[in-house]
């Protein structure tokens, strides 16, 4: 893009308001750089009443200073001073007017108030929504995001409760941050899942693309220091509470993200964490009425079936019963066969 493509460019952001401090340096500077007088007044001019009109203040008051006549100057001379005195006045003019404003807009101009904001579903429900810098984000039933807008220091810094997919928008010089149950999980830009939610024993990170890094918060039970690894596609990192240990391991991660795209799958996972995602996923209670049958284990994939339709698959599959109530659901049984 020329400078003048670019000049344009800047002005109408400016007029529109959607310029960046930033943009407007650079702005100032290209019409600084003018070579037509004319154009330089007009844009300075412009932008001057733009800021006044911001800022809610009055343009100064210009006062009219008398001008002395030249005593008796050559008629040669006298034509050159007209000639030569608009464009010094214009520059003068210019250099002042720009400077004020740019100190106007930039340093007396309120600082943007950092708000925290909450980004929450209830059990049965789901959310995607993108954030300002470009991260498309997917949340799970019965989770928790909060984080600052606009973002404040050198990182995108998020804290998780529940579970996330999050593509994020590359920025080498501000990693995203995301601190989810005792650990942190810093991104340039990729595609990833996190699972915490505070009722599980484990919190998982789950790389679908790229590479990120996931590291404790503290030490282990035996005073260790901080563990950290950094992840690559199709690698899962599982962080447990009770010994502080994180753990990673290559797995096809597919199941594990199949959830944002409607569709829940289990992939040998006992009844317990069964029964928890299905509470989270239809917003239903689900109650296993002997603690038995907790440890079976299921391996299934359900896509838009009901609730009563998931609990004939386990009745066929693992031998449970089911009721359900007002309340939610129950599931029944002696045992497993697969136990």
């Amino acid at each position: 893009m020329s400078k003048k493509g670019h000049l344009k460019h800047l002005y109408r952001k400016f007029l529109e308001g959607t310029h960046t401090p930033e943009e407007f340096e650079t702005l100032i500077g290209l019409v600084k750089g003018l070579k037509d007088p004319d154009e330089k007044s007009r844009l300075t001019h412009s932008i001057w009443k733009t800021v006044q009109a911001r800022e809610g203040a009055q343009p100064p008051v210009q006062r009219k200073r008398p001008v002395k006549k030249p005593q008796q100057p050559p008629a040669r001379a006298t034509q050159r001073g007209k000639k030569n005195a608009g464009p010094y006045r214009v520059a003068a003019i210019l250099v002042a007017t720009l400077a004020v404003a740019f100190l106007i807009y930039r340093y007396q101009r309120p600082p943007a108030q950092a708000v925290t904001v909450l980004k929450a579903t209830a059990p049965g429900q789901k959310a995607t929504f993108t954030l300002p810098d470009g991260t498309h984000i997917k949340l799970n039933s019965g989770s928790r995001l909060t984080y600052p807008q606009p973002f404040e220091g050198t990182v995108r810094a998020l804290n998780l409760e529940g579970e996330a997919y999050f593509e994020v928008a590359r920025d080498v010089r501000r990693p995203m941050v995301v601190r989810s149950g005792g650990i942190t999980t810093t991104v340039l830009g990729t595609a990833f899942n996190i699972k915490a939610y505070p009722a599980d024993s484990a919190v998982q990170v789950a790389v679908a693309s790229g590479e990120v890094a996931v590291a404790t918060t503290t030490g282990d039970v035996d005073g260790g220091a901080p563990q950290a690894y950094r992840l690559v596609a199709n690698t899962v990192a599982t962080y447990t509470a009770s010994d502080k240990q994180l753990r990673t391991g290559a797995r096809d991660v597919s199941g594990l993200v199949a959830w944002k795209d409607g569709v829940l799958r289990f992939e040998g996972e006992n009844l317990v964490a069964v029964a928890a995602a299905l509470e989270r996923w239809y917003g239903v209670k689900v109650t296993l009425e002997n603690p038995q049958i907790g440890r079976c284990r299921i391996t299934a994939e359900f896509r838009g079936e009901s609730l009563q339709d998931v609990l004939k698959v386990l009745k066929v599959t693992i031998g449970t019963g089911y009721a359900l109530t007002p309340e939610g659901a129950v599931i029944s049984g002696k045992g497993c066969p697969q136990e």
